[in-house]
Order: C-alpha cells, then structure tokens, then sequence
C-alpha cells in the first residue's frame, strides 16, 4: 500500500473518531441539562396529550421568567390573539380578569393565590400586545394588581 493513501486513511480515520467522541460528549452535555431535559420532556409530553385529548386549550411553545417578569411565548400569533380576545372578554363580562383566567387560557398551571390577582381596568386590558420574537410569538401583558376580593353579604352590599 502506497505510503501517502496509509497516511490519509489514518488521518480521515482519526477526524472520523475525533469528530464521533466530540458530538457524543456534546449530546451528553445537552442531555445532562435540567434546561434541555426539561425543555424535551415537556414537548414530548404536549405532543402525547395534544394527539390524544385534543383540549383546544392554547398551549405556549415556552414559558420564559426574566427576574419578576414571566414572558408566554407562542407558536402562532393567532394563538397569543385569541387569548388577548378572550381576556378582553372576561373583563366585559365580569369587571375583572385574573392572572388565573390568563393561565388558564394558555394551558398553564396556576395557583389559587393566582385568582387575587389581575386587571380591572380597560385601560390595562388594552395594554396586551403580542410581540414577534426570536422565540415566536410573545404575550406581553401588565403587571398583574390586586383585585377587589371581597366577599358580598347577605344584604347585597360589600364587607
């Protein structure tokens, strides 16, 4: 065997090996990340329920928390719409939307202290825009505000 064609099998075996060791140690970097693993189980699990419940709940591509702030992102800006119509909706009908109802009709969970909180105010319900980011199509909405919680007595009036 001719000297020069060893020397290039040898060195396209080594860049072949090289290249294999690197993109297998690269693939347990992402797999062992809480974020990827996390971000993977959730998209498998949206795909498994979505093929089998088929709920028409609109499901955010993401979930993003910037100190405070929690961004939802969607697929579509038809999705982040939607929600924003239904939101302005609630507050015709009711006075008042909470950051439960906001949840709710993105598909995620929220807690009951989630239902004291929100918007009753036209002013910041027309304050929710969706906005086109690198991510999809981000919720943008108004800090949340205590909402009027009390209960009504038996007279009709307020405590």
């Amino acid at each position: 065997m001719n000297k020069y064609v060893k020397g290039s099998l040898i060195f396209t075996g080594g860049v072949v090996s090289g290249g294999l060791i690197l993109g297998v140690g690269v693939i347990r970097v992402i797999l062992n990340s809480n974020t990827y693993r996390e971000m993977i189980w959730k998209e498998i699990g949206e795909r498994i329920g979505n093929a089998l419940f088929e709920t028409g709940m609109h499901s955010p591509s993401k979930e993003m928390y910037y100190g405070s702030r929690h961004n939802i992102i969607f697929n579509t800006r038809e999705e982040a719409v939607s929600v924003i119509g239904t939101m302005q909706e609630l507050f015709t009908d009711y006075g008042a939307a909470s950051l439960a109802d906001l949840y709710d009709l993105c598909g995620l969970m929220s807690n009951y202290t989630d239902n004291a909180s929100g918007w009753d105010n036209s002013d910041d319900i027309s304050k929710f825009k969706v906005n086109r980011t690198q991510f999809g199509y981000e919720l943008i909405f108004p800090k949340p505000k205590p909402l009027n919680t009390k209960e009504p007595n038996i007279d009709g009036g307020t405590e």
